[in-house]
């Protein structure tokens, strides 16, 4: 099961890589950023690439993963994580006068992964799981803050809702996080 998780990080990453690569050879400037953060029962971390079309948008193509554990009852708990490869469009609704401090809000499509229990159909007492491990598909919506600290490094607070479609274990995960932008050029 751990080679089935190592190959799907490595497809994702090359994904990630490729559209880095295509953003970079056109004429706007570009970021990065790495986000860490909440997401319910367990923790998130994001991965984003931001290719501005204007000054006040941007279009991001980004990888989220998240590790949940869920309390199935009172003593037993199951596992799971997600994998999500996303793209959206961000767009600025508010800039403070001296432009160091900026609201946006975005949405987008994503694709993914979801891993039930690492993919094992027995729990831990022996009875049989019927949500299963699968391809996930769905939407995403956020809110964010940037706090620009110099012209290369800013500061993002986020506020993420995943709407997953074809999940067995909830359509919505929010995902709160903080993390650093990184403006390439």
């Amino acid at each position: 099961m751990k080679n089935r998780t190592i190959i799907k990080t490595r497809f994702m990453l090359i994904l990630f890589t490729g559209i880095c690569f295509y953003a970079q050879s056109q004429n706007h400037s570009s970021a990065i950023e790495f986000l860490g953060g909440y997401s319910p029962h367990g923790i998130g971390i994001a991965l984003n690439y931001d290719h501005h079309t204007s000054r006040t948008g941007f279009v991001q193509g980004g990888i989220y993963y998240s590790s949940n554990k869920a309390e199935v009852k009172e003593s037993l708990k199951v596992s799971y994580n997600t994998f999500n490869v996303n793209i959206g469009y961000i767009t600025n609704i508010y800039t403070s006068r001296l432009e160091s401090i900026k609201l946006n809000i975005g949405g987008g499509g994503l694709i993914g992964y979801e891993e039930v229990n690492h993919g094992n159909g027995l729990l831990e007492n022996g009875a049989l799981l019927l949500d299963r491990s699968k391809f996930i598909y769905g939407g995403l919506a956020l809110i964010e803050l940037d706090i620009y600290i110099n012209n290369d490094i800013g500061l993002v607070l986020r506020f993420s809702e995943y709407y997953h479609v074809n999940s067995d274990l909830g359509a919505f995960t929010l995902f709160a996080g903080v993390g650093v932008r990184y403006f390439l050029f």
